[in-house]
């Protein structure tokens, strides 16, 4: 369980991280010098679980059908 100044630490590093693309996001993390042991574990485990799931948030949901629409309603299926 992280204290709450690790959790603070893990959220900077974690925020400053991400605005970096993949591999530019380990070559910065590999550069940091972070000495508390279950701070490096806690942001490793996150940016290997960001890769993982990729970038499915940063494209807008679409219709089933495919067509674009602003209009959803509850129950509309979405592609993936």
């Amino acid at each position: 369980m992280l204290t709450q100044q690790q959790k603070a630490e893990v959220n900077a590093l974690i925020d400053t991280l991400l605005d970096l693309s993949g591999s530019a996001r380990w070559e910065r993390w590999r550069s940091l010098t972070v000495s508390d042991p279950a701070v490096r574990e806690e942001v490793e485990s996150f940016l290997r679980s960001a890769e993982l799931v990729g970038d499915f948030l940063s494209h807008p949901a679409r219709p089933h059908n495919g067509e674009p629409t602003d209009d959803l309603t509850v129950g509309t299926l979405l592609d993936g």
